[in-house]
């Protein structure tokens, strides 16, 4: 009986060495495309092309920036006059131009070659639009979510000031490879809360982009924000620090090799609800 349960575990082993994707993370045109508009450097790109052999490269050098009504792969890095007011911009003022939260993830569904998902405030109302599924994840511990989900999920939220915004589901840090003895001791504990990629107010970006647009594009303002990975509803007492961004959002981060990995509340929300759209 040792010697055939010997021979049994030497087969599975030859059977792991001989197909190592069978345990590797598996690739996903929607990682591929939203996962490009990282800045070069991110982990979580880095981390992505380790664990499925893929060689996907930064789109942009310092990641794409976040712009108010932004909508064309064209237009990011140029030079924008903001078209309204807002809490993130001023009218007649230039900015170094980008997506925002919905065009950023439509133009990752359409490089995915998925329909183009319609409005937020559609995708929240099953009753205006009734096309798509809705994830049974009401009621459900946020570290559990995950188990639900799959990557390209949509998270929509609208706030309770009335804004809404949309997140891209990518795994957790479990899915992407790491493990409580890889990770910073910090984050030990929140290996399967979801993982979110957006496009969305950051203070890393402003200063990142500062130094560019002082460097090449004098008369542009550097934008509050970009394409970014999030914890979603992970505990933040041992957050490293706090952002806080130039529109007054504050986001709580945890150092993570090299990067803000922040931590995504949703306390402020009025509705949300997790949308698979294909």
């Amino acid at each position: 009986m040792r010697k055939r349960f010997k021979s049994f575990c030497l087969a599975v082993v030859l059977l792991l060495a001989l197909c190592p994707s069978a345990l590797a993370m598996e690739e996903s045109p929607v990682l591929d495309a939203g996962l490009s508009l990282l800045e070069e450097g991110n982990p979580f790109l880095e981390q992505y092309n380790r664990e499925t052999g893929k060689h996907i490269d930064a789109r942009f050098p310092l990641g794409c920036p976040y712009f108010f009504g932004g909508s064309k792969f064209e237009s990011i890095g140029m030079t924008r006059e903001a078209w309204q007011s807002s809490k993130y911009y001023k009218e007649g003022t230039t900015y170094v131009a980008g997506f925002d939260c919905v065009g950023f993830t439509r133009w990752v569904f359409k490089q995915a070659g998925w329909r183009e998902h319609p409005s937020l405030s559609n995708l929240i109302s099953p009753y205006k639009s009734g096309n798509y599924f809705i994830t049974a994840t009401y009621s459900v511990p946020d570290d559990l979510v995950s188990q639900y989900l799959q990557p390209g999920d949509l998270l929509v939220l609208q706030h309770a000031s009335g804004g809404y915004h949309v997140m891209i589901y990518i795994g957790t840090l479990r899915s992407f490879g790491w493990t409580a003895e890889t990770l910073p001791a910090a984050l030990a504990g929140d290996l399967d809360y979801p993982l979110v990629l957006h496009c969305s107010s950051n203070e890393d970006y402003y200063d990142r982009y500062l130094a560019y647009v002082r460097e090449y594009k004098p008369w542009a303002q550097p934008t509050d924000g970009g394409v970014m990975v999030s914890l979603l509803n992970a505990p933040t007492d041992g957050c490293d620090g706090v952002m806080r961004n130039e529109d007054g959002s504050t986001l709580s981060y945890y150092k993570f090799f090299g990067y803000n990995l922040t931590v995504y509340l949703t306390d402020d929300v009025k509705t949300m609800q997790w949308v698979r759209w294909r």
